[in-house]
């Protein structure tokens, strides 16, 4: 529990849409979606470790009656791991 592959499946779960753009000179931007496509909020961070965090924090904010309890551990995963090697190799990727 607490890895950000299965963060992602339960903020999926409680219908709130996630985007995330890693751009290897810019860090990596983020957005949350309501049902619909809005955009319910966007930021970015400077590195992968602080995206959970971020999504925590801004889910609590934005989708206060969400049904979406996160995991308060650490994000160390295999999907982290991924994304931080594709940042390192400087290559951009979006995932939605």
């Amino acid at each position: 529990m607490g890895t950000l592959e299965r963060e992602l499946q339960k903020i999926h779960d409680a219908g709130i849409g996630v985007s995330i753009t890693s751009l290897w000179d810019g860090g990596v931007d983020m957005r949350l979606l309501r049902e619909g496509g809005a955009v319910a909020e966007e930021g970015s961070v400077e590195e992968i470790a602080a995206v959970l965090p971020w999504l925590r924090r801004t889910i609590k904010k934005c989708f206060p009656n969400a049904d979406y309890e996160p995991a308060y551990e650490n994000a160390d995963g295999k999907l982290q791991a991924e994304l931080q090697k594709v940042y390192d190799s400087e290559i951009n990727i979006e995932i939605s």
